[in-house]
């Protein structure tokens, strides 16, 4: 389409606006064309801005400005960056495209346009055809660099046609191509060829070296070459005489190769320039290709003698002969010529990088470390390490863990057991970080079982560990776990002197608190060395668990006097003397030193409702309201450390969420020692202080009504009454919160009424809560042990169909069915509707003779005793 839309431009052209063609700005092209050759880009480019912004440039100059630019940018583009060099490419071709879209414009433009558009994509391709030199194994890159070169051919074939064959008129006649423009399209024609030959040249290049492909595109090279020769201007057809050369090396005329870059060599020396860099480039390359790295090197030594500096690329060639010279030393077994040859390759680079730097000192890099890699590891081992490195990097990462696997039992093959171990584990890491979690424990394992005797083994089964545990992380299944608890027991089994031994002890003591086994996490938690980088982390594991051990004994009545004094024992030398001064705090620490609170505050309430008697002496009263006082000016202490560190971070950036999250956690501790202190005022103000959003005081609500469960009974309903003064105010801004915080903040507010004798409120709530989350089994299991503990009969009803409706959102027969139907029974017994109750029990007997197992079976005949009492 683009070819037929230029054809007619063309035949306009030549037919009717041939006499408007005028001379280009040559003082313009010659101004950027010095710029670009002092590299001074940044100026160009900053140049051609500032003019094509000017509201009054004439579309001659704005063309011939957009082409300069495009330009800049294309040979900028090489020097830049790996971020940056895309970028600069897309922008030259899209400066191009854009002009070409605007209407109208001549048909000389268009022509110099798409030329400039098509030399765009031939320096990329060019660019690319070099990376793949020392990328050999890249494929998309070799794609790439062929799509880029095909994509410029495209665009300079059709226009090299035209310029050779104009258009004919109306009458069959060409169109008269006398007059001015003749030069320009002369020239504009001698560029089109000499593109069209770099093109070809980098298909050529990236061709297998004996193919038919390789041939036919350095046929069509010099082609295109031979046409500039003798014909086009200076200094075109030297540089196409040195391309002719450069084909003819590809095809492996090498002696032809030699003479044609000698002619140009040898005319080149009868001027006072001399032999241009390209033409020395060149002709190295040719004697490498010739198996002759003495006579290379020799050159290059002889070309550093009269120049200062060199350019990039031929570092980058003496760089190559010198390593060509030392493979054959390494090869005749001459180690100190070859050693000495090393420093000289050391000292090329070295010099390459201050003269240059950039992309050929990289360059330069990346050679020698291939070569040295080459000698170290074999051909066949060092080749499937580069194309496994080389797949990583281009993001083909099943295709490196396959070559990775290649390269690791070439390496067994030849006794390098060290590599071949670092090459399976590679792979390994590769499928772990892809997030490939059951491949990559199938991998570390396996290099456990066959490296056993590897001090890394250790490691390995960590590694495979660890990606189980993702594993179960991603999908949360029975199956999971037990092959991820399974190998964590294997580890601490087999290795538990291993330092590895504490991260696995972390992670089990991790998973176990997933399931809400916080006394099975807590000893994990707390064998962490105090050393070892989860010490922090596992500490903190400890305190919640701790915290969840003693609130689990509160709600059950249970005697927690051991456990408790563990816990402030534990946690107290650890904060005191294990963490840092608290100026010097993480949210860890803080973390830590909240729950601490919380310990000690329900280690005070312990104190009094544990150890008071009735008919205690004064003396023995005294001491435990002195021991209660201590705890908790402890508490205060500790909570005032907490609010300290907050208030200390509260604007930084990193970590703000967590901030802000402990101190919505400290407001409940806060409003819990002044309500015990009597000071209600001041606590129901905190609760409701200004500074805190919604969202904030809907956390505290939920947290002071935990804290209020966990309370004595006689301190409860003061906090209760706090917790109701706050919600019903929340409920108002109902709109604001999502659907499980509105079922969090009633539930909280039922108990809270439960609390302080306001049944009917509860029960008209909790009414609308059960229908609300009907078909939610847990949040209806919530509600109904709320309202099992109501001394109210329409409470214990309520209950009673709430634990109904348990019993049928389960399966029949499973633990949470039959946890379900014992509390329908204890429901009975509290309703004293005993008959019915012994029927539901005696049924229920016949369908479960086993009653649930071991854990519910002795509360079933507990209850059926309490059933029987009515007989």
């Amino acid at each position: 389409m683009r070819y037929g839309r230029l054809r007619l431009i063309a035949l306009f052209f030549f037919l009717v606006l041939h006499t408007s063609l005028g001379q280009a700005d040559e003082n313009l092209v010659r101004y950027f064309e010095q710029l670009r050759q002092r590299s001074l880009h940044a100026i160009a480019i900053a140049e051609a801005m500032s003019r094509l912004s000017d509201p009054s440039i004439l579309p001659t100059e704005q063309n011939e400005l957009t082409i300069q630019l495009s330009r800049t940018l294309a040979e900028q583009a090489g020097n830049l960056p790996d971020d940056q060099r895309d970028a600069s490419w897309i922008r030259a071709r899209t400066l191009i495209e854009e002009r070409l879209d605007q209407a109208p414009l001549n048909p000389r433009a268009m022509l110099l346009l798409r030329t400039q558009l098509a030399s765009v994509w031939i320096a990329e391709s060019t660019w690319m055809r070099a990376e793949r030199e020392y990328h050999p194994y890249d494929e998309a890159l070799l794609e790439r660099a062929h799509s880029t070169a095909i994509a410029g051919i495209e665009i300079l074939r059709p226009i090299e046609q035209m310029l050779v064959d104009p258009p004919v008129d109306m009458t069959g006649k060409k169109a008269d191509t006398s007059g001015p423009t003749n030069h320009q399209m002369r020239l504009l024609l001698h560029q089109v060829r000499w593109e069209l030959g770099v093109g070809y040249r980098n298909l050529a290049e990236l061709a297998s070296p004996d193919s038919a492909d390789r041939a036919a595109h350095v046929a069509s090279a010099e082609q295109y070459m031979k046409q500039l020769v003798g014909v086009a201007d200076e200094p075109l057809q030297t540089r196409a005489r040195i391309l002719l050369a450069t084909c003819a090396r590809l095809a492996g005329r090498l002696d032809r190769a030699t003479e044609l870059i000698g002619l140009v060599i040898g005319t080149a020396e009868k001027t006072e320039a001399g032999p241009s860099d390209e033409m020395l480039a060149e002709q190295t390359r040719i004697l490498l290709d010739q198996q002759r790295p003495i006579d290379a090197a020799d050159l290059l030594v002889k070309v550093r003698s009269k120049r200062r500096r060199l350019t990039g690329e031929l570092w980058f060639l003496r760089t190559r002969s010198l390593i060509a010279l030392r493979d054959v030393t390494i090869e005749k077994k001459q180690e100190a010529l070859s050693d000495e040859l090393a420093e000289q390759i050391a000292a090329a680079i070295e010099r390459c990088e201050q003269q240059v730097g950039g992309y050929w000192a990289r360059r330069c890099h990346v050679l020698w470390a291939d070569s040295k890699s080459a000698h170290q590891y074999g051909p066949e081992l060092d080749a499937l390490m580069q194309q496994a490195r080389t797949d990583f990097t281009s993001g083909r990462f099943e295709e490196a863990v396959s070559k990775y696997s290649a390269a690791e039992k070439v390496a067994q093959s030849h006794g390098q057991t060290d590599l071949a171990m670092e090459l399976g584990s590679t792979g390994a890491s590769i499928l772990l970080n892809g997030k490939k979690f059951d491949a990559a424990a199938t991998e570390y394992f396996r290099l456990v079982q066959d490296y056993p005797s590897s001090p890394r083994s250790a490691n390995f089964h960590l590694l495979g560990t660890y990606s189980l545990g993702r594993a179960y992380d991603a999908h949360r299944t029975l199956a999971r776990r037990g092959s991820y608890t399974e190998a964590l027991d294997r580890h601490l089994t087999d290795y538990p002197l291993d330092e590895t031994a504490n991260e696995v002890r972390f992670l089990k003591g991790q998973l176990e608190e997933q399931r809400l086994q916080s006394t099975a996490a807590l000893p994990l938690y707390l064998q962490v060395a105090a050393d070892h980088p989860r010490a922090l982390e596992a500490m903190a594991g400890a305190a919640r668990s701790y915290e969840a051990i003693l609130r689990r004994m509160r709600e059950r009545q249970l005697p927690s006097t051991e456990i408790t004094k563990a816990a402030i024992e534990t946690l107290s030398k650890y904060l005191e003397a294990g963490a840092p001064p608290a100026e010097e705090w993480s949210t860890t620490h803080a973390d830590i030193a909240l729950r601490f609170v919380s310990i000690l505050l329900m280690e005070a309430d312990a104190s009094r409702t544990e150890n008071s008697t009735p008919g205690s002496s004064p003396s023995h009263d005294a001491a435990h309201t002195s021991a209660k006082a201590r705890r908790y000016e402890q508490a205060r202490a500790w909570l005032n450390r907490v609010e300290q560190f907050t208030a200390r971070n509260a604007s930084r950036t990193d970590g703000h969420e967590a901030i802000a999250t402990l101190k919505s956690r400290s407001v409940p501790f806060e409003i819990l020692l002044l309500a015990r202190d009597g000071n209600f005022f001041e606590a129901g103000k905190t609760l409701e202080s200004s500074s805190l959003s919604p969202a904030e005081q809907l956390e505290i609500v939920a947290q002071l009504s935990s804290v209020t469960v966990a309370a004595p009974v006689d301190e409860r309903p003061p906090l209760a009454r706090l917790v109701i003064r706050a919600g019903q105010k929340l409920l108002t801004q109902a709109d604001k919160f999502s659907e499980a915080q509105k079922e969090q903040l009633q539930q909280n507010l039922v108990n809270a009424y439960l609390i302080t004798g306001q049944v009917s409120e509860a029960l008209e709530l909790a009414r609308s809560l059960s229908e609300a989350t009907s078909r939610h089994p847990e949040k209806q299991r919530q509600l109904a042990a709320l309202l099992s503990e109501s001394p109210a009969t329409d409470g214990q009803k309520l209950a009673q169909q709430l634990w109904r409706r348990v019993e049928t959102l389960n399966k029949p027969g499973t633990t949470e069915w039959m946890t379900a139907r014992y509390e329908v029974l204890q429901c009975y017994v509290r309703l004293n509707q005993l008959d019915e109750g012994r029927k539901l029990l005696e049924i229920t007997k016949v369908l479960y003779p086993e009653l649930g197992g071991k854990d519910l079976k002795p509360q079933f005949d507990a209850l059926e005793k309490s059933l029987s009492k009515g007989k």
